[in-house]
């Protein structure tokens, strides 16, 4: 792949760490780019204090860029002392040049062109830099996803220490009411759960129309509720009578009792979701809102609690069959956040990433804590989660 680029172009596919990570030099040398160094805004080398394996020698010193191999020369590296510390000549196109430092030792050449993909090279796509995963095998990437997925995972079920366990249950509806009003409804959910709540705790017996008239739901001009062109099954106004039915039946304790039990008696997560969608979500349906839907729920909410649970009983195993179930629940739709975190990875990565909700979640949990503020330094500090060298497959 011999696409013409410029230096500014290149600089970011190495930052980035845009390659197919299965790399070699031009003289046939395995490589591995463990850090691909910091950005130089001085002279020098383009980059600096990079960790490389060649040929499984780990190497600590500088890299530098160039558009051809003969740019060396031509920019009087040979002669510069300055760049003497170069362990690596990373080139886009390679013109047969022999590449030496000013004490004649010949340098390693890698030329990107020959390990990147098309994708990659799509004006935008290479200008995205994550100091965590860049030079990352995907075996790696994922160990960390996977890591920080578990750690979201568990943080959903904080809310439940804050109340005594026969009231876990009206946690666990306010997070139902969140989930369903997600992304834009939340606290209007929320809001309208309150009334139902009254509803049954004052026995006033009003029906879902006369909850919805009382908080605008139907009203076009009301400024509670933002709504959006979906399908009738993912409207707001169908979500809120969902949440109603539910919480007009099941708001008691026996609830979670019952979640409890549907999960013990069954083996595998097919036959848990099966039974969820059956019993404890079943509605008529004219409200049903659709397994899609449902599976977010049971993601978000249900598995929380159980993880919750058990960990609160210190009971390993059922701990680790909910620990199955959630590391092997298959991939929710992608949303805002998730979107943008992808970018972070290069075509290699990305394509190794397991069709798993968990890892999807891992990203989650790096964008709320790094990302979202453009933590970068607290962040590549999780690479300490790669105490043990993860080979690649």
């Amino acid at each position: 792949m011999t696409k013409k680029l410029n230096e500014s172009h290149i600089y970011a596919i190495w930052e980035k760490q845009a390659l197919n990570h299965d790399l070699y030099t031009k003289d046939g040398k395995q490589l591995r780019i463990i850090y691909p160094g910091y950005r130089n805004s001085d002279k020098g080398p383009d980059f600096i204090s990079a960790k490389i394996l060649i040929d499984g020698s780990e190497i600590q010193g500088d890299v530098e860029i160039h558009t051809k191999t003969s740019d060396w020369s031509k920019h009087g590296h040979s002669n510069n002392s300055d760049y003497d510390n170069v362990v690596l000549h990373a080139v886009w196109k390679h013109d047969d040049s022999i590449i030496v430092n000013s004490k004649g030792k010949e340098l390693d050449t890698l030329v990107m062109s020959e390990f990147i993909s098309k994708a990659e090279l799509r004006e935008g796509k290479s200008g995205q830099v994550c100091v965590l995963f860049a030079g990352l095998s995907s075996l790696q990437v994922n160990h960390i996803l996977l890591n920080f997925g578990n750690l979201r995972m568990k943080s959903k079920g904080y809310l439940y220490d804050s109340v005594q366990s026969n009231l876990h249950y009206v946690i666990f509806f306010r997070q139902l009411a969140k989930i369903l009003g997600a992304p834009n409804n939340k606290n209007s959910m929320r809001t309208f759960l309150g009334l139902i709540n009254s509803n049954i705790y004052y026995e006033k017996k009003k029906t879902f129309e006369d909850l919805a008239k009382t908080c605008g739901l139907n009203d076009p001009e009301s400024t509670m509720w933002k709504r959006f062109r979906v399908r009738p099954s993912a409207s707001i106004a169908r979500k809120a009578e969902f949440l109603y039915y539910l919480v007009d039946r099941h708001y008691n304790a026996a609830y979670l009792d019952k979640l409890l039990m549907v999960f013990q008696n069954t083996s595998s997560y097919h036959e848990f979701e099966k039974s969820i969608v059956s019993s404890l979500l079943k509605v008529d349906s004219k409200i049903d809102i659709g397994l899609s839907l449902k599976k977010i729920l049971i993601f978000n909410c249900y598995l929380p609690y159980l993880l919750f649970y058990y960990k609160s009983l210190d009971d390993k195993k059922h701990l680790a069959k909910i620990k199955t179930y959630i590391n092997n629940f298959p991939k929710l739709s992608m949303n805002r956040i998730t979107k943008l975190m992808l970018a972070n990875f290069s075509d290699y990565q990305l394509a190794r990433i397991p069709e798993n909700e968990v890892y999807y979640q891992g990203m989650h949990y790096l964008f709320n804590e790094h990302c979202n503020t453009r933590n970068c330094t607290d962040c590549y500090s999780h690479r300490d989660l790669l105490k043990v060298e993860i080979n690649e497959e």
